[in-house]
């Protein structure tokens, strides 16, 4: 399952409703150049955004509409446009990547012979509106799971034909602490407004309620440990949110100010080798958690919620362990864990972050992710 199939000849069209930064649109990005590298013709469908360059490097096309719309005559010209794009490019596969991308594809594959692919890369909803706008989703021909958190609630919750589970990968060398010298972790403490020898816990994410910023902020006002850690954000809110302003308004009322950084976003290759922890505290269940991973992958040791695809993702037994789980929205939990990890020796830490990068190479490599994801591509076409 880890050989990539031979696409010569076959198109492959990506749905998605931007390409802004994510975990669904760095997927997007993944998928575009591994369908190229077997030698198939890459599309993707979406309004533009962050990644759209990236996927153009790696060979793909991309085909701006106004996927996000809800309005109806833009969702049935969007279906039309999505419809004309499959006949002039003879498209074998629309992979869709949303529940609303879902839509479009399920009516599109009613219209033109193609053949429909879904990613569940959000929460799987147990009743009420958003199950019934999901179920575009699961009518699909093969549904990606991207966790077996994932896959266990759509079994639960709903009835699907076929259903893949695909856990997220990442690209484990460039992610190679081995690879980031000195100088490179030097100059991005540098950037932060951190000291060489200070304590840096990472925080990476977008800047949302849900991902568990003011339970951590709270966290760093209840440590124990005399060590005074650095917090750095690296993310962005999406449009608008007042969210950098309220945590920011948090820590300077928990005289914390200084130790709070919101980093924008960064070259996440070299954001992990600058951190000392890796946290993730969300308040929600995670379908899965790439930064996670990633975090691993650059031997770096994590704390995470200890809620559904981190159960999956961060080991906790001692032999080998690669962080710590602590209960969703639990401040003195998390507390209690970060000063865990103050208190350990550089070198303790560092097995734990070596146990990291070992589980990762194992399970969660972008070249298996993507490598699983064409053989599905393969056996639907063979299936044909």
């Amino acid at each position: 399952m880890d050989v990539f199939p031979d696409l010569t000849g076959r198109a492959i069209l990506q749905l998605v409703p931007t390409l802004e930064a994510g975990g669904a649109e760095k997927t997007v990005c993944d998928i575009t150049d591994a369908v190229t590298r077997a030698g198939g013709r890459a599309h993707a469908a979406s309004a533009g955004g962050h990644y759209a360059p990236i996927v153009e490097a790696m060979g793909g096309e991309i085909h701006k509409l106004p996927l996000p719309s809800s309005h109806p005559a833009v969702v049935w010209s969007n279906v039309h446009q999505i419809a004309a794009l499959v006949r002039a490019h003879d498209i074998d596969i629309v992979h869709a990547r949303s529940n609303w991308a879902a839509w479009l594809a399920l009516i599109v594959s009613e219209i033109v012979p193609v053949r429909y692919v879904a990613t569940w890369h959000g929460s799987v909803a147990t009743g009420g509106m958003k199950k019934i706008f999901d179920a575009a989703l699961t009518r699909a021909e093969v549904v990606i799971a991207n966790s077996q958190f994932t896959a266990d609630a759509l079994a639960a919750h709903h009835d699907i034909k076929r259903v893949e589970t695909i856990a997220r990968g990442c690209d484990i060398d460039a992610l190679d602490p081995a690879r980031r010298t000195p100088a490179d972790i030097a100059d991005t403490r540098r950037h932060w407004g951190v000291n060489d020898d200070d304590f840096v816990i990472l925080c990476p994410g977008r800047l949302t309620r849900r991902k568990g910023h003011k339970v951590l902020i709270d966290a760093l006002a209840r440590l124990k440990n005399p060590v005074k850690p650095k917090l750095v954000f690296v993310g962005t809110p999406y449009g608008r949110s007042q969210t950098p302003k309220v945590l920011q308004a948090q820590a300077e009322a928990l005289g914390l100010g200084a130790r709070v950084i919101f980093a924008g976003l960064g070259d996440m290759t070299r954001v992990y080798a600058a951190a000392d922890l890796t946290a993730t505290p969300s308040t929600t269940p995670e379908p899965f958690g790439r930064t996670t991973i990633e975090a691993q992958a650059a031997g770096c040791p994590v704390i995470a919620s200890d809620a559904g695809g981190f159960r999956e993702t961060v080991l906790t037994a001692p032999e080998t362990r690669t962080g710590w789980r602590v209960p969703m929205g639990d401040a003195d939990a998390l507390a209690a864990a970060i000063d865990e990890a103050l208190a350990l020796p550089p070198e303790a830490r560092a097995r734990i972050g070596a146990n990291g990068r070992a589980h990762v190479k194992a399970h969660y490599t972008l070249h298996r992710m993507c490598a699983h994801t064409l053989n599905v591509y393969d056996a639907l076409l063979h299936d044909a």
